[in-house]
């Protein structure tokens, strides 16, 4: 049953132009990792010829494959539900997914797609893990567990991924520095893509 429902979603994203992905369970149970490396490769008209049966969970291709689209990933729970309260005051919020471990994605569209960054954001006295998402990555997206169009009429931002988050950083104050490696430990982390991935992704 989950397998037909993660095959009407892929072809629901297909016609949308939006490549997407099946994935597996990470070390916590939650369906984030790729089941192929090759997924950089894929196209929208592959999503309905991938096996489904084996997928735990729906990822989206980001950049050229599904049209420019990058993610921001906010790491954290208290930073994700302060941006979710100020983005309500707004009279346009953008397209945003709630992740399965109550963390946030916002998505964006690029003219041009980006290489991904990790980023320190301080916030309410801590260290905040914020990535950003783009060319040879993937982000989990419904029907995957525990994820959810928080308004899937909504619409992204639009601009270079970096602009866009140093923009909301300076709008609510959140302060914020490329993250040193391994500053966070790596089950914060989305696995990264490997070099060759990303010389398929730009």
């Amino acid at each position: 049953m989950r397998a037909a429902e993660f095959l009407a979603y892929a072809a629901g994203y297909a016609n949308r132009r939006i490549t997407v992905c099946p994935l597996g369970q990470d070390d916590d149970g939650i369906a984030k990792v790729p089941l192929s490396d090759f997924y950089p490769r894929f196209h929208p008209e592959d999503n309905t010829l991938h096996d489904w049966s084996r997928a735990d969970g729906l990822g989206i291709v980001l950049g050229k494959p599904s049209g420019n689209l990058a993610v921001i990933d906010v790491d954290d729970v208290g930073l994700s539900e302060n941006l979710l309260r100020l983005f309500r005051d707004e009279p346009n919020a953008p397209l945003m997914v709630r992740t399965a471990r109550d963390r946030l994605h916002i998505y964006v569209i690029e003219p041009t797609p980006s290489r991904p960054t990790d980023l320190e954001v301080h916030y309410s006295g801590r260290r905040c893990l914020v990535q950003l998402l783009a060319a040879a990555c993937q982000a989990a997206a419904p029907p995957s567990p525990g994820y959810r169009w928080l308004d899937a009429k909504a619409e992204p931002f639009y601009g270079n991924i970096a602009a866009v988050w140093r923009q909301i950083a300076l709008n609510y104050g959140l302060p914020y520095q490329d993250a040193k490696p391994w500053s966070f430990l790596r089950r914060e982390r989305s696995r990264g893509p490997t070099t060759a991935q990303l010389r398929e992704g730009l």
